[in-house]
């Protein structure tokens, strides 16, 4: 019977986010007959729209102890014992096929220290990025810089391995494969989306006067502080424009209590979570952080983007969004935008600018098609 080892990082999107999520790369595996272990960094979870592990075959390895080995934590003691603890688990069981989440660099370390080969890094893009210190946000997060993680650089010396270049996404270690869920364009920042724009007087061109339809999501990493301004940009947005239908996926119970207390007594539907396919695919607009889930779902289900990034690969997702036409993006910080090169396409969050989007009935068409083109392009 085939072994599988799959170490994924402690979020919703991570486990799975639509068509071709993680889970669904393990029910592939189990059909096929494979055994599966599963550990979860930092602690396994039922939150969110994650599929309850428990209805599929798969052991847990780490259900009774918290696991460091994304690479969101850093370099320490704990993450030490962590790796050593994996390194007891793959040295002792004889894997034929190991999946590491793309936020799982020490778990990537621990593969290395062990001379495991017949592993894939599960990858969003193929872009070098490393931490800086935000002085504006309080915090470290991840942008694009070329430079090497200073934590990973810690790792690799404490275990004796050589730093390797980042190859395939953010905060892989190794040069083995890389499995990604988005087009391969999405990955080849240098490359433009084909597609043509009909004539003005086409019919394919019309929007119906439909209600104009907007989901939000908070996801699992937008802060605190930018979900309180979203919230009360999306008040002001609803109170203007009353005809727009608008509905909040909040994702935490805390994210949830608060959207009920300031949207309350406006015709606005608020929920935990909800499917993904349906939500998406009725929307015609989405806001979000920009992460994998948020702009696979879009392209999927056919909703324009409006990005709010605030770490990781949302900055690059925003980005490409905004260079393949397919979205917008908003930053609630004016310095966020320095990364970028297209300074003109992004504005601070505001309800005048989040109406001036949803109204823009020219610019929907364009991108309408542009996520046509891009789907097509899978």
């Amino acid at each position: 019977m085939k072994k599988v080892l799959a170490i994924v990082y402690n979020s919703p999107a991570h486990l799975d986010f639509g068509g071709n999520g993680y889970l669904d790369t393990l029910r592939q595996e189990l059909s096929e007959g494979a055994e599966i272990d599963l550990i979860v960094s930092e602690k396994p979870t039922t939150k969110g729209n994650v599929i309850n592990v428990n209805t599929l075959p798969i052991q847990v390895l780490n259900k009774d102890k918290k696991i460091y080995l994304s690479g969101n934590y850093e370099f320490s003691s704990d993450v030490i014992d962590s790796i050593e603890w994996l390194n007891g688990i793959i040295t002792s069981k004889k894997y034929d096929k190991i999946y590491i989440d793309r936020l799982c660099s020490y778990a990537q370390i621990s593969m290395h220290t062990c001379k495991i080969s017949n592993y894939c890094a599960v990858g969003t893009a193929s872009m070098t990025w490393g931490y800086k210190k935000s002085v504006s946000y309080g915090k470290r997060v991840l942008m694009p810089c070329r430079k090497k993680n200073s934590n990973l650089v810690l790792a690799s010396n404490y275990f004796n391995l050589p730093m390797k270049e980042f190859n395939f996404s953010h905060w892989v270690y190794s040069d083995n494969e890389a499995l990604h869920f988005l087009p391969t364009i999405w990955y080849q920042p240098n490359r433009k989306l084909s597609y043509e724009v009909p004539s003005s007087n086409s019919d394919s061109l019309n929007k119906s006067e439909e209600k104009i339809r907007l989901l939000v999501t908070y996801g699992n990493s937008m802060p605190l502080e930018t979900v309180k301004l979203l919230i009360t940009k999306i008040r002001e947005v609803k109170i203007t424009n009353p005809h727009i239908e608008i509905k909040v996926l909040a994702g935490t119970v805390e994210f949830y209590d608060l959207t009920v207390t300031l949207l309350g007594g406006l015709n606005i539907k608020i929920e935990k979570w909800g499917n993904y396919e349906e939500e998406f695919t009725r929307a015609d607009y989405v806001i979000g952080h920009g992460g994998t889930s948020h702009i696979f779902n879009c392209i999927e289900y056919q909703a324009i983007p409006i990005c709010i990034p605030a770490l990781a690969d949302q900055f690059y997702n925003a980005e490409r969004a905004i260079a393949l036409n397919i979205g917008y993006s908003l930053f609630e910080y004016k310095w966020w935008r320095n990364p970028f090169r297209y300074f003109d396409n992004v504005s601070r969050i505001s309800s005048k600018v989040i109406n001036g989007l949803l109204t823009n009935k020219h610019q929907y068409l364009k991108k309408t098609l542009a996520l046509r083109a891009l789907k097509a392009n899978e």
